[in-house]
């Protein structure tokens, strides 16, 4: 059904039920737009009355709404403007008849246009009696601690990223309207992160997947263990648990460097991936021949993101903007973490005939 026009005819959903939703991307004029890309919800409780503490000399107490309450997310993909997706809700809500709140961000990385929209036309309340009976905790793929497929005990940096991923039936809870059943992270049994839903990242595909990439701040040197807890929406929880360790001036090391020949553009695209998750690095790539004659180079601030790896489109001119003739070179990266420590991979490749 179409959005509702007023409150008064907005639909509701209750706790532990699906919500179907679709759409699509226009313009200004409402047209359907040849839109490509990732869309992410957010749907939030109702608006609860918030009161300021006042403080200060001249401080005054003082009330407003707020939603501070984030009830469940999910993701899609548009395909030429169109695109639907479902939302599993959580069985805590607020259950305050008063509208709740759902926000939609997309984004066409081949156009660099991004798109954005939201509704008040929509009520949170009740519990779904007919729901399916889960007893089951969220699967957890994978954990680990600057990557994924880690193998025994790692060595990483002192702000590593603990990375997971992670799927239930129910859907993965990162409601913040209950007590005691929020995502977390507890280090050396000591300290407890109980904001990591906020770093959740739904899966496009699979509305019951989902993954996280949560930041560790200044870890003292040596061995740590971590506990990650991750609940459904039927209130059932898992934890699993790693042992790491954090390195004393610790380089940032190239994992794999890849290429691919865009034939069309006459462009080679290049992959560097790193063990450096969510970080920035001065990288400087340089291309040799055979002989060991510098042809080309390249400098650059980048930023790993969540895989640990950044790209880069070269035209495959050389230092003097003549492209490079067909043959086998060597591709050198070197890449440097923020406190001056580099590290550095070859790989030879091959440059076709233009």
């Amino acid at each position: 059904l179409p959005v509702a026009k007023d409150v008064a005819d907005a639909p509701t959903v209750s706790a532990r039920s699906s919500l179907k939703i679709s759409g699509r991307v226009t313009d200004a004029s409402g047209e359907t737009v040849a839109f490509n890309g990732p869309l992410q919800f957010t749907v939030f409780d109702s608006e609860k009355s918030v009161e300021t503490h006042g403080w200060g000399e001249t401080g005054k107490v003082s009330h407003y709404q707020d939603r501070s309450s984030k009830l469940a997310t999910a993701a899609c993909m548009v395909t030429d403007g169109q695109w639907q997706a479902t939302i599993m809700m959580p069985s805590e809500i607020a259950n305050n008849y008063a509208p709740a709140f759902i926000t939609i961000y997309a984004y066409d990385n081949t156009l660099k246009v991004e798109a954005s929209g939201s509704t008040d036309k929509l009520f949170v309340y009740g519990y779904n009696e007919d729901a399916s009976e889960d007893k089951d905790g969220p699967e957890i793929l994978s954990f680990g601690v600057n990557t994924l497929s880690a193998n025994g005990t790692q060595t990483v940096n002192s702000n590593p990223v603990a990375l997971a991923e992670f799927c239930d039936e129910s859907g993965i809870n990162i409601s913040e309207a209950g007590i005691g059943h929020k995502m977390s992270i507890l280090l050396d049994k000591d300290k407890l992160y109980d904001d990591v839903s906020k770093y959740f990242t739904p899966d496009p595909e699979d509305n019951t997947k989902g993954s996280i990439s949560y930041p560790l701040i200044d870890l003292e040197p040596g061995d740590h263990e971590l506990t990650l807890t991750v609940w459904d929406n039927a209130n059932n929880s898992t934890s699993a648990t790693l042992n790491f360790k954090v390195g004393l001036n610790l380089r940032p090391d190239v994992t794999e460097i890849s290429t691919y020949y865009d034939r069309n553009n006459d462009r080679l695209n290049l992959k560097v991936s790193t063990d450096r998750p969510l970080c920035t690095l001065n990288c400087r790539l340089e291309c040799y021949d055979l002989g060991g004659q510098l042809k080309w180079q390249t400098q650059r601030k980048v930023y790993s993101g969540n895989d640990s790896s950044f790209t880069y489109s070269w035209d495959l001119k050389d230092i003097n903007g003549t492209r490079l003739k067909r043959g086998i070179y060597l591709l050198r990266t070197v890449v440097e973490s923020e406190d001056g420590l580099s590290s550095s991979e070859s790989k030879k490749i091959a440059i076709p005939a233009k």
